[in-house]
């Protein structure tokens, strides 16, 4: 590999869904046009002139090479010399933040509009500064390091917090819109008000004392139980088992949780009557 080239998506994906939405819109004033007919067709062209204008410019808006990371759209350049740490921030596969620390300063660019996926980009950061920038297994692997003090049975603990993640992940989705599917049949086959309503807070009590009782197995388990409260809770937030979230924030969510349920009872109540 000499080098990577990342250049800027063709399509963006907004684009996508409001030209989906001007051709439904231009399809359903064709029946009867009047001057509303306009909005979906001026932005139908707009989106061909961003496209065709994308088109004409191929030239890679990102280069990863042997001297550096070169920002070709910021007109930035980092020598890997001057690097002291590159972050790539994946959020859900939907947008990517490139983070540089530099010797001089900070910077993050956007990489939402570009033709490419995290794993590439750390790939090349790896194997073109010659592992001086490590991947982001390798920290995130470091960083339960530091917080572990059994170095001997480190990947056993990383193995019980990954399966438990995994289990937890998969069962709360399961139950989720299983529950939410089996709440909606009973409300529209019997005339009880209150089926959907029960069926959502049944579903919401069954998480919650999933999720504890999990993690106080997972807690107690034999490698775990060795590690101090704040450790556990340290790697947990690493993993995103917990949230890393103050009193306040945690007090607003469940009280926005409740303020929901109470709603969906009330329009349960009016809707059947």
């Amino acid at each position: 590999m000499k080098k990577l080239e990342i250049k800027k998506s063709i399509i963006k994906e907004w684009e996508i869904y409001f030209s989906i939405a001007a051709i439904i819109m231009a399809m359903i004033k064709l029946k009867s046009p009047d001057f509303l007919i306009v909005f979906p067709v001026v932005l139908l062209l707009y989106v061909a002139y961003s496209i065709i204008k994308r088109l004409q410019n191929r030239q890679p808006g990102i280069i990863i090479d042997k001297y550096g990371i070169h920002l070709k759209s910021e007109n930035k350049s980092f020598a890997w010399k001057s690097i002291d740490d590159v972050e790539v921030e994946d959020i859900n596969g939907e947008q990517i933040y490139l983070k540089i620390k530099s010797k001089n300063s900070d910077f993050q660019t956007d990489l939402s509009h570009f033709e490419t996926r995290s794993y590439k980009i750390e790939k090349a950061i790896v194997f073109f500064s010659n592992g001086k920038i490590k991947g982001r297994e390798t920290k995130f692997f470091n960083r339960i390091d530091d917080l572990v003090n059994d170095k001997k049975n480190l990947e056993i603990i990383i193995d019980l917090f990954k399966k438990h993640k995994r289990k937890v992940l998969w069962v709360g989705v399961l139950t989720f819109f299983g529950g939410l599917a089996l709440a909606i049949f009973l409300q529209a086959s019997y005339p009880f008000p209150f089926s959907f309503a029960i069926g959502w807070t049944t579903i919401l009590i069954i998480l919650f004392l999933y999720y504890k009782r999990t993690e106080l197995r997972l807690r107690n388990s034999e490698k775990i139980r060795g590690l101090t409260d704040s450790q556990f809770n340290e790697i947990a937030i690493k993993f995103e088992i917990r949230n890393n979230t103050d009193k306040k924030n945690k007090t607003f969510a469940m009280i926005f949780m409740a303020v929901v349920t109470i709603g969906i009872f009330v329009v349960s109540y009016l809707v059947t009557n």
